[in-house]
């Protein structure tokens, strides 16, 4: 992962993030980036004055996308060989919990938190499939959406409601929100 400075943009440092470093996600309050390194099957963590590479969280299968759950002070990152869903404190650097997808979700490796509707979204690219679960526990799995072959990122525009999953595959799909479920 290279650091750089936002008004400079010269690089600061070069931190390791493991063999296949995919997806991150900053959290702001822990002052860290935490690096989901796929093939590696761990979460690198950078942060620190100076920045610098801090730990590496054994995942026990391969690292999907991970997100911030500013509700529940998580950091929630897909085991996409496992099917769960591992929350991190992101300060301890200690895994809290493990939850188990259902198996409508195969390979989950796309993830984003919908903070204002209080859920979660799963892009599964081993059958191209969307769920989505209730926040803070992560219950409740709606049924699951049919996406293009090999989704990977998530995106969501919260102002017009929308939710747009980008798969490998080349096709993108937008959904409209309508209260809890896409």
């Amino acid at each position: 992962v290279d650091v750089l400075d936002i008004d400079t943009r010269k690089l600061l440092i070069r931190a390791p993030a493991g063999r296949f470093p995919d997806g991150s996600v900053w959290v702001p309050g822990a002052g860290r980036l935490f690096v989901s390194n796929e093939l590696g099957g761990t979460e690198t963590v950078i942060g620190g004055d100076p920045v610098r590479t801090l730990h590496s969280i054994g995942l026990g299968g391969q690292a999907g996308m991970s997100a911030y759950d500013p509700i529940s002070r998580r950091v929630l990152i897909n085991v996409q060989t496992r099917g769960e869903i591992v929350a991190v404190d992101p300060h301890t650097l200690k895994i809290v919990s493990r939850i188990t997808l259902p198996p409508a979700c195969r390979h989950n490796h796309g993830l984003l938190v919908d903070t204002g509707d209080h859920l979660v979204f799963v892009a599964c690219d081993g059958n191209a499939r969307l769920i989505t679960l209730a926040l803070p526990g992560l219950g409740s799995a709606q049924t699951p959406l049919a996406l293009g072959e090999d989704p990977d990122v998530l995106a969501l525009d919260a102002a017009r409601h929308h939710l747009v999953i980008a798969s490998e595959s080349g096709v993108a799909v937008i959904l409209t929100l309508a209260g809890n479920h896409a």
